[in-house]
């Protein structure tokens, strides 16, 4: 996981937006073959968070940004779109943009 901060803090890095797990998924102990176990309808509702998100801060799955821009569009969400996105996902609370916003 450091590994991977480490090369998005660079300030040039480009990363493709995907629809399905990435590196940073790999790490959650539920992922199980490239699929979310951690409840029975994780998988859509993670795909339905996903797609919300690339809807609102305008971006499209399949291109590549700079990381940067993703952060600064992610920033400029509001608190009652994020809670739109969020719904009564179980890591809410643990969120730092959401509690920021709160």
């Amino acid at each position: 996981m450091d590994y991977i901060i480490k090369i998005l803090d660079n300030k040039t890095s480009i990363v493709k937006v995907i629809d399905e797990p990435d590196s940073i998924c790999s790490y959650c102990p539920h992922l199980k073959e490239n699929v979310c176990f951690e409840s029975d309808n994780s998988e859509k509702r993670i795909k339905l968070m996903d797609n919300m998100t690339l809807q609102i801060i305008g971006l499209e799955c399949g291109q590549t940004y700079p990381y940067r821009e993703i952060v600064d569009k992610i920033k400029n969400i509001s608190f009652s779109q994020l809670s739109e996105i969020c719904g009564y996902c179980q890591w809410r609370d643990f969120c730092l943009l959401y509690s920021k916003l709160k």
